[in-house]
């Protein structure tokens, strides 16, 4: 924040500069200058000073302050954009360490017995499971594979990482099944009554991959 304060004041004073190189009444060339850039392109903006007696002079004057005002927009984006980039990798990496150790949990778990309801430690469900795995880890998440679904962070197949849920969808944004992402296109899961917590390759395409906040 202390950075993108800084950024704006120096481009403030650049074009407070510019425009007293020309002896000009500043404040109502920058009000022009930051009306003509908010309204519907740079050529109506040097005709609306144009229109109020203006000469050339004051037109390149529209036009410094404009490099100012956009000066300081653009820099305040691409600051700002490096802290908020900083602050989502952070999130990334403490997302990721949550995850990883969710997974390990999950991968102790192989060969446990598939049980309707049940949350562990030695039997699940789909969501038994994930629920489980995840407090282990030191999250906690809501019980069912729909409510998991409703809190988790939506994110692109590209962007998939272990760690990650896999929501299965039976129609619509209903959600029948969630195992979690181990990579290579598998994910862990307790499949099904009769069945033990195993890794199996995503049979489906109707799926969307969610990130634990």
């Amino acid at each position: 924040m202390i950075r993108v304060t800084l950024v704006n004041a120096f481009s403030v004073i650049v074009t407070y500069i510019m425009l007293n190189r020309f002896s000009l009444d500043y404040p109502a060339i920058l009000r022009h200058a930051i009306l003509s850039t908010q309204a519907d392109g740079e050529s109506n903006g040097f005709r609306q000073v144009q229109e109020k007696g203006g000469n050339m002079q004051k037109v390149c004057a529209v036009r410094m302050a404009r490099f100012g005002v956009s000066l300081a927009f653009a820099l305040t984006l691409t600051v700002g954009g490096g802290l908020g980039s900083e602050a989502i990798r952070a999130e990334a990496a403490t997302s990721t360490a949550y995850s990883d150790r969710a997974l390990a949990v999950a991968m102790s778990k192989l060969g446990a017995p598939y049980v309707y309801g049940a949350i562990g430690p030695r039997q699940f469900d789909c969501s038994g499971l994930v629920l489980f795995s995840y407090r282990q880890a030191g999250r906690q998440l809501p019980r069912t594979a729909q409510q998991q679904f409703n809190m988790a962070r939506r994110i692109p197949d590209r962007a998939r990482q272990r760690g990650d849920l896999v929501f299965f969808h039976n129609g619509g944004s209903r959600v029948y099944h969630v195992g979690i992402y181990v990579g290579s296109h598998q994910i862990l899961h307790a499949p099904k009554p009769g069945s033990r917590v195993r890794v199996e390759r995503i049979w489906s395409r109707a799926v969307t991959y969610g990130r634990v906040p």
